[in-house]
């Protein structure tokens, strides 16, 4: 609070008695002083609240509850430059990070971010991977072998595929083509699988249908 004032921010107070404990699952002493009537006549009449706390685990965890507490869509969030733990380390130095003086301060301020949402995630959020795929292109699923339908369709690893169509278009036996080359042209990878069709019967008639799709060339 303190380097706050040192420059010239007035609106400034400091939480009380500080993070709450990581360990802690009643939360309730820790903010009472937010339900006091004299804080809660001043907040109301507050649009916006910085939250400018320590860059550790306490402090993230104080900055959520005070979000949930005032509202986020009330709060902003001060973050630091890299290794800084606090304001006061960000004002007057630490170690080897250099004092950045009120210039420092006033940036942390003026980049002050809202108060995340969860679930939507930013370019900043995945950089490398960006800056992976701007260098190396984006990496392709696993092919059949053949041209023609490798470049319209491949698959992920993990992720489930549907084949969709009207009664009698050929989904099944499209899939078991695709799935047998696939395989075949995959060899190296060792890939194992299952086929759940329970509607064709008997089974060996099915593996007769791989068979049958395993050799053929094309």
């Amino acid at each position: 609070m303190l380097t706050w004032k040192e420059c010239g921010y007035v609106n400034v107070i400091s939480v009380p008695q500080g993070a709450p404990d990581l360990k802690a699952k009643n939360f309730e002493k820790e903010f009472a002083y937010l339900q006091d009537p004299y804080v809660q006549s001043v907040l109301k009449d507050i649009d916006i609240h910085y939250l400018a706390v320590d860059n550790d685990p306490a402090g993230i965890k104080l900055r959520g509850h005070m979000a949930m507490i005032l509202g986020k869509e009330r709060c902003r969030i001060v973050k630091y430059q890299t290794k800084y733990k606090d304001i006061n380390d960000v004002f007057i130095g630490k170690g080897d990070l250099p004092a950045l003086g009120k210039k420092g301060v006033d940036e942390c301020f003026y980049n002050a971010s809202p108060v995340p949402i969860r679930g939507v995630i930013k370019a900043s959020h995945v950089r490398e991977d960006l800056e992976k795929i701007a260098n190396d292109g984006f990496t392709p699923g696993l092919g059949c072998g053949v041209e023609e339908v490798d470049r319209l369709f491949t698959v992920k690893r993990k992720l489930i595929q549907f084949t969709t169509g009207v009664p009698g278009s050929g989904k099944s036996v499209w899939t078991r083509w695709w799935l047998t080359k696939m395989i075949q042209h995959n060899a190296d990878l060792d890939l194992r699988w299952a086929l759940f069709t329970p509607e064709n019967r008997p089974v060996a008639r099915e593996y007769a249908k791989i068979a049958e799709k395993a050799s053929l060339r094309g």
